[in-house]
């Protein structure tokens, strides 16, 4: 896979990832994660994104996770999607995941389900965790 950085520093590259790597960092990320072999997992992050690219499709390939591909981010749809699916495991920035907490939705929503999430992206603030 070719990964296209982002250019912040530098002028944008394609940076080649093998498939080892991609499959070794996959796991690397979804066993600490405690993600099992079945699990629903959401995808909030664009599919281009390096995290999507590197863990969540990777990751739910060789967990044999059904993956919900949520196209646009939208917060309330995300919890309804972890709701109706009963998704287990999800990764998405802190804007993101404070978006959820934030919508008017939240506590009225059952995301028993969730057992494992992840963030990055930026600092992940202690009150978020």
């Amino acid at each position: 896979m070719i990964q296209y950085t982002s250019g912040t520093t530098e002028f944008p590259r394609g940076a080649l990832l093998h498939h080892r790597g991609l499959v070794n960092n996959a796991h690397h990320t979804l066993d600490p994660m405690k993600v099992n072999d079945g699990d629903i997992w959401v995808t909030m992050l664009p599919l281009f994104h390096t995290a999507v690219c590197v863990i969540c499709v990777p990751g739910a390939v060789a967990k044999r996770c059904t993956q919900l591909v949520v196209e646009t981010f939208e917060p309330g749809l995300v919890l309804e999607l972890i709701e109706t699916y009963k998704a287990h495991a999800l990764i998405g920035v802190p804007t993101m995941l404070i978006g959820i907490l934030e919508h008017p939705d939240f506590s009225k929503r059952d995301i028993s389900s969730i057992h494992t999430m992840t963030s990055g992206g930026s600092t992940v603030a202690t009150a978020l965790v």
